[in-house]
């Protein structure tokens, strides 16, 4: 498989500090973009489109627990198994 080399464009800050992976639905988080790669104009009427596309890393979860194949959503054992791409 071919290797891809990402370089971040920005940064997402969230009050959320907690890894958990419910509850998202009331949390508000702010990107910004890197000032000393863009200027203001980069963003120009960003606001007139009715959606965005953003690509993130999830850095914060220690390789040794990432999920690969399939798992209960929100840890739940009562909800069947679904692959985690699903």
């Amino acid at each position: 498989m071919k290797t891809i080399t990402i370089h971040p464009v920005g940064k997402v800050f969230s009050p959320r500090k907690d890894l958990m992976d419910d509850y998202w639905g009331g949390v508000v988080s702010e990107i910004r973009i890197d000032p000393e790669q863009f200027t203001a104009e980069a963003v120009s009427e960003l606001e007139s489109f009715s959606h965005l596309e953003i690509v993130f890393f999830m850095d914060r979860v220690p390789r040794e627990k990432i999920q690969r194949g399939a798992r209960h959503p929100r840890n739940r054992m009562d909800w069947p198994k679904v692959g985690i791409f699903a």
